[in-house]
This record gives structure tokens, sequence and C-alpha cells, in this order.
């Protein structure tokens, strides 16, 4: 009606050759903008597959998620957040780190695959201190080391349902705990998890 006027969309028809979807006067190639994470994403869809956008949320921070396919209304899904300290999150929505993992099973992992032989992680500071940490901040006394062939487990470093530290020959939950310190009172066992000494040796 003559109320009102809507500026939908604007094209800048000088040299510049700008788009602004929401926005007068675009400032990029293609400029969109709105109130909302709703108004200001940019969407793509495949009939019967799946919903994707990227979108701002209300804390600033740019996120990519999916919803289900034909699915407008439904719940999204975050798989991916920016924010403005150059932090990003996979399966997170505010990453508390500069690269922040979360989900809720076994998928919550970071693979390090080479075609090759040697594949490395390093922790590298130019002062002092590098480190790695396992905090098992849910549950208390799982946390360790596991080296596996594969997906068979052929040792473990660390704690499992105890509190004393253990080199466990075999898979963590099943293995056998060949070396023990305990938390207790620092005494070492070699074939024994109860030491009464501050050495005991037990076995053939």
């Amino acid at each position: 009606d003559n109320s009102s006027t809507i500026t939908a969309m604007t094209i800048d028809m000088s040299a510049a050759g700008r788009v602004g979807v929401g926005v007068t006067a675009p400032s990029a190639k293609l400029h969109i903008s709105g109130s909302d994470s709703g108004e200001s994403a940019l969407r793509q869809s495949r009939a019967g597959v799946k919903i994707w956008d990227q979108a701002i949320d209300s804390s600033g921070r740019l996120q990519w998620g999916y919803r289900a396919a034909d699915s407008e209304g439904g719940s999204r899904t975050v798989t991916f957040t920016l924010d403005d300290n150059n932090r990003v999150a996979i399966g997170s929505h505010g990453p508390s780190r500069l690269l922040h993992v979360s989900g809720s099973d076994s998928d919550a992992s970071i693979l390090l695959e080479k075609s090759t032989n040697d594949a490395l992680i390093e922790t590298k500071t130019n002062a002092a201190g590098a480190y790695f940490r396992a905090n098992s901040a849910g549950s208390s006394n799982y946390y360790g080391l596991e080296l596996n062939n594969d997906t068979t487990g052929n040792w473990f470093l660390g704690s499992y349902g105890y509190a004393d530290f253990s080199i466990v020959d075999g898979a963590k939950s099943s293995g056998t705990r060949q070396f023990t310190v305990k938390n207790t009172t620092g005494n070492v066992g070699i074939g024994t998890t109860a030491p009464p000494e501050k050495l005991t040796v037990e076995g053939n």
C-alpha cells in the first residue's frame, strides 16, 4: 500500500556493483542484514536432504548449522562456531579455547591420520612450559593415555576407576595392572596393586 515502503533488496548500479538484502547501502558485493539470526542468515537447501545455513547469533558469533530436510521451522543443530576472539568450536555454541570440540558420543574426538609413517602431535611454547592435560571433570579417577594397535588396547597409563597411577598391560578396563603408584602413600608396586612398602615386587 502507500502507507509504508519496505526495501527488501538494493542493487548498486555503479561500478561497485554491490547487492544488498535488508540494507540500503551495501558495503560488499553481497551484503545481508537483519534483526536476528534468521533474518540475516545465508541458507542453502537440497530437497529431501538437509537445510544448511550460516548465521550470526545474538552474541555476535558466526555459526554454521543444519535442519532436517523440509523442516524450516524445526530445531537447528549448530555444528561450527567462530567468535571474535578467534576461537573455533565444533559441536559447541560457545568456544572456551582456541579450538573447542564438544559432543556426546565417541565422535567427540580428534583424529590425526597420516598415510605414511610417524604421525606426530606436538605441544610447543616459545617461553616455558608445554604440557598434555587429561581432565575427567565429570567423574574422578578416569584419565590417562591409551596405546592402541588399531582398535586393540595394548597399554594404558593412568587411572581407570581408581585413584592410583597404573601402567596396564592391555585395555584400560580389562588389562593387567603391572605397575602401580598408590595415591595415598606413594608406595610402588610391581605385580601388585596394594604395595605395603615403598617398593614391593611380587611374582616370579
